[in-house]
């Protein structure tokens, strides 16, 4: 499995309660491409489908780093994908044209992608292609090979993935049905749940410990979506975590 690899980190600048990030990863790709710089600012008001910039130590272990993920889901929100779409409250997510999905082309012609680049293309022959594109991209494909066959391939890898429920295993693209926790919520703390609250909890929590939820928290996915260590790896983001929201690109 490739996507643990890519992780959104950035490194950042700061000026008074606004910042400036430069994007270091893939796992945004493409509505935040590579060495990309973003503008920022400190925010208490974090809303579905904000961009937000947060303190992870995921992969260093305790040394934190800045990582940038799009918010899918708030407190109170419950979260499903089911065949790599997203709903959010039984809702499916609105289309984004940046996001990046699996996809498998076939052509009885051969197929030149010279927009693919190798954090896109997955396999290639010269009349099939297995790659992750955006809708923008998608669009491209069927005007230039309007006969190509074109479908969505889901992931069905579940290595590293978050399976708090007994008896399920989830995976990239089927996971959940998934509830955020409101402030004041009690969660029983188990082996399985364990990494959905590391932010709040750390790793010292005994399993069948009952903790009380004390800030908000959200659900973060990458709009590469398949190249990211995103909420479905990490747990939630929590509150005190978060540095601030993109407000320009």
């Amino acid at each position: 499995m490739r996507l643990i690899s890519f992780v959104a980190i950035v490194a950042f600048s700061f000026v008074s309660d606004s910042f400036t990030f430069k994007v270091v990863s893939y796992s945004m790709y493409n509505t935040l491409k590579i060495e990309q710089i973003v503008n920022c600012e400190k925010s208490k008001s974090i809303l579905r489908n904000d961009i937000i910039v947060f303190n992870e130590d995921y992969y260093s272990k305790g040394k934190e780093d800045a990582w940038i993920y799009r918010v899918i889901g708030i407190s109170g929100d419950s979260v499903r994908i089911r065949n790599g779409n997203v709903f959010v409250n039984s809702i499916k997510e609105k289309p984004i044209s940046s996001i990046k999905l699996q996809y498998q082309i076939k052509s009885k012609h051969d197929l030149v992608l010279s927009f693919l680049d190798e954090s896109s293309c997955i396999t290639q022959t010269s009349n099939e292609v297995v790659a992750f594109l955006s809708t923008n991209e998608i669009a491209l494909i069927r005007k230039t090979y309007p006969s190509a066959k074109i479908a969505r391939v889901c992931n069905y890898s579940s290595e590293g993935i978050i399976s708090p429920e007994e008896g399920e295993t989830w995976n990239s693209d089927n996971f959940g049905m998934l509830y955020i926790p409101r402030v004041g919520d009690t969660v029983k703390i188990n082996e399985r749940n364990k990494l959905l609250y590391h932010d709040i909890i750390g790793d010292g929590m005994p399993n069948d410990s009952t903790i009380v939820v004390k800030e908000k928290l959200y659900f973060v996915l990458g709009d590469n979506r398949y190249s990211a260590a995103d909420s479905r790896f990490i747990g939630f983001v929590s509150e005190s975590k978060i540095i601030g929201k993109v407000v320009s690109k």
